[in-house]
């Protein structure tokens, strides 16, 4: 008897810990892919809501022609200017293990810029533009 109750001790001190990790886990992927589905529909139809889902630093890229990247200055959060999409840009969302970029491309002009967003906070936002335009 006593060997069966150190027994159920011992499933309740090791495997419940893990158990509540992997379900931890699961509900913070699942609220990272909610607020994504909420970054996609929001960010360029609202100043604010687009505002919200900046860093406090921003850094930028540009790619030479080489492709060499090279970091070419910081938006602060307090200079960051509203844009929106036009219908002519070609717009694509990919995402990799710990971020997701949005690209924007001008056909036929050259233009040519990612944005790359991380989780942060339970939230994405914007961390990086690189500008690969020609």
């Amino acid at each position: 008897m006593y060997f069966h109750l150190k027994k159920l001790l011992l499933i309740f001190v090791f495997i419940l810990p893990y158990y509540s990790c992997l379900n931890q886990k699961e509900n913070e992927k699942a609220k990272a892919e909610q607020d994504f589905s909420l970054l996609k529909k929001d960010f360029f139809f609202s100043e604010s809501k687009q505002f919200d889902r900046v860093s406090n630093k921003i850094e930028c890229y540009a790619t030479d022609e080489f492709g060499k990247v090279s970091k070419i200055s910081t938006i602060h959060k307090n200079n960051w200017k509203y844009f929106t999409i036009e219908d002519k840009m070609k717009t694509s969302w990919n995402s990799a293990a710990d971020s997701i970029n949005l690209t924007i491309e001008l056909e036929d002009t050259g233009v040519y810029i990612e944005y790359v967003f991380k989780l942060i906070d339970d939230k994405w936002q914007l961390v990086k533009i690189i500008d690969s335009s020609t």
